[in-house]
């Protein structure tokens, strides 16, 4: 028995006598073996003897998996479900929930660190709570079943989209560079690659963004992976709309647009469009951005909760206020969770609300930005500081004009 194998399985049988309050002297005699080879089981000094663990485990009620071509099937299919969500499959949601069907199968077996890990980037990817398998992780289970290069990397890398995932870029992004060191694996360092840009993007490193996607494309090519390839190409457009160089965006998304693999994917296609409508809105060309949002006419719902924040922010800017605080309403009902956009609803909402009270707008922007300026990303920095010096100036307050102009200037 491999050594890493036996100290898990000692490690389980020890938690499990545990969980059902036996003691030592009460399981070793349920086993017929002394205490203190039990204790030297359970601390993981002798665990050749396979028929002793194997009667303790049955004693336990642990239905232990031994069997190589088992093991084997339960793999692949973790595989299957992992690629599924780095592919960007249509069927990574039923993966998900198959994989979950064998979860006692995973966690009575050596595969339990990778069936956690997967399963943590599953949720770290759609914003559920992973607080309980961070933990088992690091404090229990790499300390027993320790895993390779390439599953540490993919764990290193999810923790790094949680973490920025809760606005805490900087640790995010020291995460993720710790996670590159750890080798050019395939379908996990082109990853990596992509989750750093954008989180380099959101603090307004866009150099250093635009390398690590065109990285991060160079990657996805080499491994046909052809959706994150677009998405890729997405983020590289956004960087060029945040260095204005707007026409250099543009051409990507209308080529993007253009790609039949585009428009049969609806959350790539609204992707590109919510960007292309930004884009728009960064040269003040509201109406068009409003037109690439509703190509087909308004509609009531939108996929994503900040093309709700673009739709109302078009419509302030247009003095369109009715329909703005409409589109702000809907907004704040999807967005409750989605703190970026949450707050910048609500600050839309205020200007709307006191737009004959320049003054009152003023204390308020000076207010809102100084309880919430360290929980936002810094292009939405960047939103609230415009606004400041445009309303500090339409209150003849120059001098905290010139002060938030040059925090502008300065990248905040």
């Amino acid at each position: 028995m491999k050594k890493h194998y036996g100290k898990y399985l000692s490690y389980i049988i020890k938690s499990e006598r545990k969980k059902q309050e036996l003691s030592q002297d009460q399981l070793s005699a349920l086993c017929n073996i002394s205490k203190s080879y039990l204790s030297k089981i359970e601390n993981a000094d002798d665990f050749s003897n396979e028929y002793i663990i194997e009667i303790l485990l049955n004693k336990l009620g642990i239905h232990f998996i031994y069997d190589m071509d088992e093991l084997s099937e339960l793999d692949c299919l973790l595989d299957e479900f992992y690629y599924s969500q780095v592919y960007y499959n249509d069927n990574a949601n039923d993966n998900y929930l198959k994989v979950l069907s064998y979860k006692n199968d995973y966690i009575n077996s050596i595969l339990i660190t990778k069936f956690l890990v997967y399963t943590y980037a599953w949720l770290v990817t759609h914003n559920q709570s992973v607080d309980d398998i961070e933990s088992k992780l690091e404090n229990e289970l790499f300390n027993y079943l320790p895993p390779s290069n390439e599953l540490m990397q993919i764990y290193l890398d999810y923790k790094g989209v949680h973490q920025k995932n809760n606005s805490n870029f900087e640790e995010a992004i020291c995460l993720f560079k710790k996670a590159l060191k750890l080798g050019a694996n395939k379908n996990s360092y082109a990853m990596i690659c992509y989750h750093l840009a954008t989180t380099l993007m959101m603090s307004s490193n866009y150099l250093e963004a635009l390398h690590y996607n065109e990285t991060a494309l160079e990657y996805f090519i080499k491994e046909f992976n052809y959706k994150r390839q677009l998405f890729a190409q997405v983020y590289i457009a956004v960087i060029y709309s945040y260095c204005a160089l707007y026409d250099k965006a543009e051409d990507i998304y209308q080529n993007l647009l253009l790609n039949p693999h585009c428009s049969n994917d609806a959350l790539l296609w609204n992707t590109i469009r919510s960007n292309s409508a930004w884009n728009m809105c960064l040269q003040h060309k509201y109406n068009e951005a409003l037109n690439i949002l509703f190509p087909d006419g308004e509609k009531n719902e939108l996929l994503f909760a900040e093309e709700y924040f673009n739709v109302a922010w078009c419509y302030y800017r247009l003095n369109q206020y009715a329909p703005a605080l409409k589109w702000i309403d809907r907004g704040l009902k999807v967005s409750f969770d989605v703190y970026q956009t949450k707050v910048k609803l609500k600050t839309i909402q205020a200007l709307i609300q006191n737009k004959d009270d320049i003054q009152a707008i003023y204390h308020y922007l000076i207010k809102e930005y100084h309880e919430i300026k360290d929980n936002l990303s810094q292009e939405n920095k960047r939103f609230y500081l415009e606004l400041l010096v445009e309303f500090c100036e339409k209150a003849y307050k120059y001098k905290e004009a010139l002060h938030y102009y040059r925090l502008l200037v300065n990248k905040y």
